[in-house]
């Protein structure tokens, strides 16, 4: 009898571990999903007002927040537009990253669009990016090719890599 009790006690045991392990790797997974939904996401409200009125000073390229404050191996969103002034057009998102030294960093594209824009309409879109993983002031280049040619000029944001 009491080794049939010592059996059943010791499967409880088991089966509560089991059930925690799997709730935690359920919260895990939806906590990820959750995650990487919000840097592909929408941008703010904020955000999208200020590269309207980028637009209405004339820029037909701009890129909003100008400064960004991030962790190592962190992820960024920062705001993209583009006014388009010619036929209607596919732009190629270029980006690249520049350590103080001004030495190019492989940095992740966790999201650098392919953007149409009809004739005199302009978009706005989410530019996300994979911080690296050495603290330091980094410039993020960014340009928007038609073709092969420059659209206006480069746009330029710096993080700050913490």
């Amino acid at each position: 009898m009491k080794r049939g009790m010592e059996f059943a006690v010791g499967t409880l045991v088991v089966l509560i571990l089991g059930l925690v392990i799997v709730g935690g790797g359920i919260v895990l997974v939806w906590n990820l999903a959750a995650e990487s939904e919000q840097l592909a996401g929408d941008l703010t409200a904020s955000q999208k007002e200020q590269l309207a009125t980028m637009f209405t000073q004339g820029q037909l390229v701009a890129v909003y927040p100008g400064n960004v404050e991030a962790r190592v191996n962190s992820d960024i969103v920062v705001g993209l537009g583009i006014e388009n002034r010619m036929d209607d057009e596919t732009f190629t998102i270029v980006v690249e990253v520049l350590d103080e030294n001004h030495v190019v960093q492989a940095w992740q594209k966790a999201h650098v669009p392919t953007i149409a824009v009809g004739k005199n309409e302009h978009v706005v879109t989410p530019l996300a990016l994979r911080v690296g993983s050495i603290p330091g002031t980094y410039t993020v280049l960014v340009s928007a090719m038609y073709g092969t040619e420059l659209y206006d000029s480069k746009r330029f944001f710096t993080v700050n890599v913490r």
